[in-house]
């Protein structure tokens, strides 16, 4: 998206077509939800007194992801992919080569990267997901 660091999560998805996880009429979004869900617990959104599926849904819409700017009264979040190419499951490798190699060349750079965004943003949390590591 022209060589910007950060993107607006709903910005990207409308770029790539992908605009259902967000708006009005969003759908639950597995990612998306699991991410909504530890930001409730760590008591992110103190505006909301009753945290069921039908607010989590709602947050997924509108609040996470969002870059500053278009969100000024909400708690920034920010979602960064360690491997940036999309893949529908983990267990489906799309693209050329290795998904090992793959990992193996890319890793080490988006870690630094990942670094240098911490440093200078100094975030409250960092917190990794991952399907295979804890």
């Amino acid at each position: 998206m022209g060589g910007q660091e950060l993107t607006d999560i709903v910005d990207f998805h409308e770029l790539i077509g992908e605009s259902q996880w967000f708006g009005d009429d969003a759908k639950p979004q597995k990612t998306y939800i699991r991410e909504v869900s530890l930001l409730a617990g760590y008591g992110t959104w103190d505006d909301i007194e009753k945290f069921d599926s039908k607010a989590m849904l709602k947050c997924q819409a509108s609040r996470i992801g969002r870059c500053n700017e278009k969100s000024a009264s909400l708690p920034p979040t920010c979602f960064v992919e360690l491997l940036p190419l999309p893949n529908r499951t983990t267990n489906h490798w799309i693209y050329p080569g290795a998904r090992k190699s793959f990992f193996k060349s890319l890793a080490p750079g988006r870690a630094g990267a990942f670094q240098q965004l911490i440093s200078r943003y100094h975030p409250q949390a960092v917190v990794f997901l991952s399907t295979d590591r804890i």
